[in-house]
């Protein structure tokens, strides 16, 4: 007799590919390993254009696997005004204190490796529905940073926590 197969949803910060680190390897061989025997929906963040090029690399490589990027890609024309916004920033900090460097260390782009700061309402939107859009046996969530999430997902299917 035949195993059913599972729908897993897997919630991570970056897709698997390109082979960067120890976490990417992990989750790349466990899909690697199981794609053939179960149905697996990975959603992650986009940060950037490189993303869509490392997805359809992954997508030639597992077919059978359904990749969810979420573009939160700060559009070009906010990201001058937050230029300018930052700039205006460090003037005014820098005449205050006397410390013209005092907030060099500000950066704009959106950090998810920090447990504080919230997701995008475009990534948690996108989330709701991918997760709401079939009934998934198990979910996976990955890192710390995205137990916040948990609210967002359905109640019944089972979930797992890996760090």
């Amino acid at each position: 007799m035949a195993s059913k197969r599972l729908k897993i949803l897997i919630v991570t910060e970056a897709l698997p590919y390109p082979l960067t680190s120890g976490g990417k390897i992990c989750l790349y061989n466990f899909v690697d390993h199981l794609r053939k025997l179960h149905d697996f929906t990975i959603v992650s963040p986009s940060y950037s254009n490189e993303t869509t090029k490392q997805k359809q690399l992954l997508n030639s490589l597992w077919p059978e696997v359904k990749l969810e990027c979420v573009d939160i890609l700060v559009p070009e024309s906010k990201k001058s005004l937050l230029s300018f916004l930052a700039k205006s920033l460090r003037f005014v900090a820098g005449k205050i204190t006397g410390k013209e460097n005092l907030l060099e260390s500000i950066d704009y782009k959106l950090d998810f490796t920090d447990s504080f700061k919230p997701h995008s309402i475009k990534y948690i939107s996108a989330l709701k529905i991918i997760s709401h859009s079939q009934p998934f046996d198990i979910i996976q969530i990955q890192f710390t940073r995205n137990l916040n999430l948990l609210s967002t997902l359905p109640s019944q299917p089972k979930k797992i926590f890996e760090q």
